[in-house]
């Protein structure tokens, strides 16, 4: 699990948290840039299986307000 590495706004004003993993991440984050967007995280899983579930929750943590998408 790789978490958000960007400069975005507070965790408590991230709206949206989009989980991916792959190449997709880079197209993501080249958009979210492209268009000034500050109010959602981007969190990367390299690894499907064993599935991350502890590494997964405690980067989702900060996010207590966040809707959590699959991209």
């Amino acid at each position: 699990v790789i978490p958000e590495v960007d400069a975005i706004a507070p965790e408590d004003q991230v709206k949206r948290v989009v989980l991916c993993t792959g190449k997709i991440y880079y197209d993501l984050l080249q958009e979210r840039r492209d268009k000034g967007v500050t109010d959602v995280a981007i969190v990367r899983l390299e690894q499907l299986y064993p599935f991350p579930q502890m590494s997964l929750a405690k980067a989702l943590a900060p996010y207590v307000d966040a809707e959590v998408v699959w991209c």
